[in-house]
């Protein structure tokens, strides 16, 4: 039988680009030996212990708080690469993935995969936001305050959702100062529950996140109230690495695949930025239908 011949391949690997983009999003991401745990936390998020606010925390919730934000490293830029593996590609071969991050100015995500070379680039920064199918030369770019509107720190909190830190969204990554802005519920497994404090919000979405005994994130779930649709983004650290799984529930379609990285590499450098002079200017509708 005849293999998948390089038209065919680039198609599918460029389709690739718009799966790993999804990890630029902020409530994406699943594996299935988490799940239990997700499911358990979206499920009105009740526990043995009833949820505590900053004022109340005891010393037990201090030491969790105090396990999460030591584990949180100061950086000023760093990189990924690794394995994509997604139901949505039925390829002999796994695309590469490599993303490059500059605290609060930067984030590049780029597709490639062997003999073929880089499909396809996400790049984002404070000004705009640029997609490009280097395969069909076509590319998106838009102004960020049109693409980040409903969350002017969005970029800051896609890089701290990449390292695997707590995000309230709308206010930053998780700190001393917002810890008046989640509920901390305690769990008889050791994990813990970290939910944002909705207190007087109007806001449909709901999310929240799973800690485990050593302060690390092992899950993000979002949904939106009286909506059918669910995402959940888990990280797992086993084998020196970090996988972030996606798990993404439509009306009528289900998405899941994972990102295999290799350690943070804290430092790196920036990626060739691409010449766009031959490049044809889409709209993300039809930058989209491009992929189909």
């Amino acid at each position: 039988m005849r293999g998948p011949t390089t038209r065919t391949m680039k198609r599918g690997i460029i389709i690739a680009i718009m799966a790993a983009a999804i990890a630029l999003a902020p409530a994406y991401g699943a594996k299935k030996a988490r799940k239990t745990s997700g499911e358990k936390a979206r499920q009105e998020q009740t526990g043995n212990t009833p949820a505590q606010s900053a004022l109340e925390l005891d010393e037990e919730a201090l030491e969790i708080v105090n396990k999460i934000l030591n584990g949180y490293t100061e950086w000023q830029s760093a990189s990924f690469t690794g394995k994509l593996r997604t139901s949505m590609l039925k390829l002999p071969v796994s695309p590469t993935v490599k993303i490059y991050l500059e605290k609060g100015e930067l984030i590049q995500l780029s597709v490639s995969a062997p003999f073929i070379g880089e499909v396809g680039r996400a790049e984002i920064t404070p000004s705009e936001v640029l997609v490009v199918n280097k395969y069909k030369k076509t590319y998106v770019r838009e102004s960020a305050e049109a693409a980040m509107s409903h969350d002017r720190g969005l970029l800051d909190e896609v890089q701290s959702l990449l390292l695997g830190r707590i995000v309230i969204l709308g206010k930053g990554e998780l700190s001393m100062g917002l810890l008046k802005d989640v509920l901390f519920e305690r769990e008889n497994n050791g994990e813990w529950i970290v939910v944002p404090n909705r207190e007087g919000e109007e806001s449909g979405l709901q999310y929240g996140y799973v800690v485990n005994a050593n302060g690390r994130t092992q899950v993000l779930y979002g949904m939106m109230q009286g909506r059918t649709e669910t995402a959940t983004l888990t990280y797992d650290y086993s084998g020196g690495g970090m996988e972030l799984g996606l798990d993404l529930q439509l009306p009528k379609k289900r998405i899941e695949g994972q990102l295999d990285f290799s350690s943070v590499k804290w430092g790196g450098n920036r990626m060739s930025s691409i010449n766009l002079d031959r490049y044809q200017k889409v709209t993300f509708s039809e930058f989209v239908t491009n992929y189909k």
